[in-house]
């Protein structure tokens, strides 16, 4: 009986051993809850920009306000610019001039014209150069030339402007001027404007080469015997002004108005001269006026037209 008890045990640990063992645990992290900040809303900016202003038109050339967009071409026309060429023609009206060196020794003209309509002739014409190309394309102008270099040529076809060569067209734009000014020795005072109180120009002094002028210096007028007695003349017409301007200056202070006066003494006239020597005769005539003393512009014309009769003497 005990052994039956026995084998039974056995055989029930045999079929213990021989069953299926449960799986082990498998151990799952757990994942950490993910934390999501809270969104912050942005202050949406206030645009501090002002509001666009309508646009205004103006002009290209010279940024003045206009009441309408400009609708014609700017033309920009080569103007030659040696004495040979003078003188110019229509360039006054011109919005903008440019003056540029070419060929090293000379200078050339380019003349914008916002409205070329309104000028009646443009020149004289001259060909055309790099660098008046260039402003072209700055401007979206219409060069106006007459001929130019091959290579100029090639730069102004890649540049893709509007172009007139006027000297090559043919269709009558151009023409040739072929009158001629002819300088006279003797200027006709029948032409001369003559007002009261004018004023005298650098312009209106005639220069002869080789003989003395309002520009000349006393000293160097003096040295000559002609200017010599010039000179005298000069100084007796200094004293008759001055002497009127002392009969004023007397009047004028017995009606108790304050005025200047000046003398001079024909004795002491050499340390005058000497002390004026080195003015010209257009600095002094302009000096006495500090004194009363005035010497109009048609005076002034007259001393230089005697000045120009004078020999500056060779040294």
């Amino acid at each position: 009986m005990k052994k039956l008890v026995s084998l039974l045990t056995v055989l029930c640990l045999i079929f213990c051993g021989c069953g299926t063992q449960p799986p082990a645990e498998t151990t799952v992290a757990a994942e950490e809850p993910t934390t999501v900040p809270p969104t912050t809303e942005m202050p949406t900016e206030t645009s501090t920009e002002s509001p666009t202003e309508p646009s205004v038109p103006t002009d290209p050339l010279t940024g003045e306000t206009l009441e309408a967009p400009m609708e014609s071409r700017v033309f920009a026309v080569t103007i030659n610019n040696v004495p040979g060429a003078m003188p110019m023609y229509g360039v006054s009206k011109a919005d903008l001039f440019f003056e540029m060196f070419v060929n090293d020794y000379c200078t050339r003209g380019l003349a914008l014209f916002g409205d070329i309509s309104q000028v009646k002739s443009v020149g004289s014409v001259r060909s055309l150069r790099y660098n008046f190309t260039d402003l072209c394309r700055i401007y979206d102008a219409v060069p106006v030339y007459a001929g130019a270099s091959g290579q100029v040529l090639a730069d102004l076809a890649d540049s893709g402007l509007d172009n007139m060569n006027v000297g090559y067209d043919g269709a009558g734009y151009s023409y040739r001027d072929e009158s001629r000014l002819n300088k006279v020795d003797t200027f006709n005072e029948a032409y001369r404007l003559k007002e009261q109180g004018a004023i005298l120009n650098w312009f209106d002094i005639t220069e002869k080469e080789g003989y003395f002028s309002l520009n000349s210096k006393m000293g160097d007028i003096m040295s000559s015997p002609l200017g010599k007695v010039w000179f005298a003349g000069l100084m007796l017409t200094l004293k008759k002004k001055m002497d009127e301007s002392k009969k004023d200056s007397s009047k004028d202070s017995k009606e108790g108005k304050k005025s200047g006066g000046f003398s001079i003494d024909l004795k002491s006239l050499g340390n005058f001269t000497q002390m004026l020597s080195g003015f010209t005769v257009l600095r002094l005539t302009g000096m006495v006026g500090m004194v009363g003393v005035r010497f109009d512009k048609e005076e002034l014309l007259k001393m230089n037209k005697q000045l120009n009769l004078i020999r500056i003497p060779k040294k």
